[in-house]
C-alpha cells in the first residue's frame, strides 16, 4: 500500500514537472515580434562651432517608427561638397532598438570646412539594411563668421558715398587729410572697437601716414569717428580704414583720396565677407579695330581716361593706319 502511494506521488511531481517544462518551452518557441516600420521624416540642421578653418553642422534627423521592433538601428549623415562631388565628412549614430509607435530624434553632428556648399545625405540602417534616407542642402558656409571675429560692427553702406570720406584742412608740402568713417551697430548690444586709418600711395603702396582712434558704438546707432592724417602732397592715396575687435579684424573699407592732378583713383572696395565677385575682376574695355566703307581699318579710341592719353593713342593709330595703306601700295 506505501508502494502504491508512493508511485502515486512519483506520477503527480513528474507530471508537474512535465507541464511545467512545457510551459517554459511554449515560452521560448513563440514567433517573433513582426519587425517595424522606421522612415526619415525631417532634417534639421544648426550651426555648431565655428572657428577659423572648420564649421560643425548640428544635424538633428528625425525619424517615424510604427508597428513592431526594429533593431540594431544606425543612422549615418555624409556631408559632400557640391561644387566636387567629393566626400568631405560622415558621422554615424548607433542608436539600437527601436519599438513602439512615435517620433524620435538622432543627433548626428557634422564637421566640415569653412567653404564652400556641402549636401547632407542621411541613412537609416537596420544592420546591413537600408530602410530610410533623405537630403538637404547648406550653404554660404564660407560667410559664417568664427566666434573670435563676430561683431556687429559695419561700415554703412551708402548708395552714392563711400563709408570712409576726407576734407583737406591744411596745404603746404603735406596735406593734412581730415577722415571720417561711418560706423553703424546692427546689433543689440553696444560695440566697442579701434579704427585703424591708413594712407597707402596707390602706385607704391607704401603707408604715408597712420592713424588710429577708439570707438563705442550704441545698439542700432551710427557713429562717425574722425582722425587726421598728414601726407605728402601731389600722390594719390588708398585710405584703407580697419576695424579691429581685440586683435581680430571684423571689418575693412577703402576709398580713395586723389591729390595728383594728372591722375584719378577710383575705387569701391568694401569688404564684409570672404565672398567674390566676377565684377571685382571685369577689365576695362580698350580700344578695337573696324573696317569702313572702303575697307580701310579704323580705331575706336575710349572717350574717358588720364589727360592727354586718347591724343596719344590716336596719334599712334593715325600712324598705325598710314603704315598700312602704305604696304596695301
Amino acid at each position: 500500500m506505501e508502494m502504491e502511494k508512493g508511485l502515486v506521488y512519483a506520477a503527480v511531481v513528474v507530471l508537474a514537472v512535465g507541464v511545467g517544462v512545457g510551459i517554459v518551452v511554449s515560452a521560448y518557441t513563440e514567433e517573433p515580434a513582426p519587425e517595424g516600420d522606421l522612415r526619415v521624416t525631417d532634417t534639421d540642421v544648426s550651426l555648431g562651432e565655428v572657428t577659423g578653418e572648420t564649421v560643425t553642422l548640428g544635424t538633428v534627423v528625425r525619424l517615424t517608427h510604427h508597428g513592431g521592433v526594429t533593431q540594431n538601428v544606425s543612422v549615418a549623415v555624409r556631408a559632400t561638397r557640391t561644387d566636387t562631388g567629393l566626400l568631405a565628412a560622415e558621422e554615424t549614430d548607433d542608436v539600437g532598438t527601436v519599438e513602439g509607435d512615435g517620433e524620435m530624434t538622432v543627433d548626428v553632428p557634422v564637421t566640415v570646412e569653412r567653404e564652400g556648399d556641402y549636401r547632407l545625405d542621411v541613412v537609416v540602417y537596420e544592420g546591413d539594411r537600408r530602410v530610410g534616407s533623405g537630403s538637404t542642402r547648406v550653404s554660404g558656409v564660407g560667410s559664417v563668421e568664427p566666434g573670435y571675429a563676430s561683431s556687429n560692427l559695419r561700415f554703412h553702406n551708402f548708395p552714392f558715398q563711400p563709408a570712409v570720406e576726407f576734407s583737406v584742412v591744411s596745404a603746404g608740402n603735406e596735406v593734412g587729410l581730415r577722415t571720417v568713417s561711418y560706423l553703424t551697430n546692427e546689433g543689440d548690444e553696444t560695440e566697442n572697437a579701434r579704427l585703424v586709418v591708413k594712407a597707402r600711395q596707390t602706385e607704391s603702396g607704401i603707408v604715408a601716414a597712420e592713424e588710429s582712434t577708439d570707438v563705442t558704438v550704441e545698439p542700432g546707432a551710427t557713429a562717425t569717428p574722425a582722425v587726421r592724417l598728414n601726407v605728402p602732397d601731389g600722390y594719390d592715396y588708398y585710405l584703407d580704414a580697419t576695424l579691429w575687435s581685440g586683435d581680430t579684424v571684423v571689418a575693412t573699407h577703402r576709398s580713395a583720396a586723389n591729390l595728383d592732378p594728372n591722375k584719378t583713383v577710383d575705387t569701391n572696395t568694401t569688404v564684409r565677407d570672404a565672398g567674390l565677385e566676377v565684377s571685382d575682376f571685369e577689365k576695362e574695355r580698350g580700344f578695337r579695330g573696324e573696317e569702313d566703307a572702303g575697307g580701310n581699318q579704323t580705331a575706336e579710341v575710349p572717350s574717358e581716361g588720364q589727360p592727354g592719353f586718347g591724343a596719344v593713342v590716336a596719334l599712334v593709330a593715325l600712324v598705325a593706319v598710314a603704315l598700312a595703306r602704305r604696304e596695301k601700295k
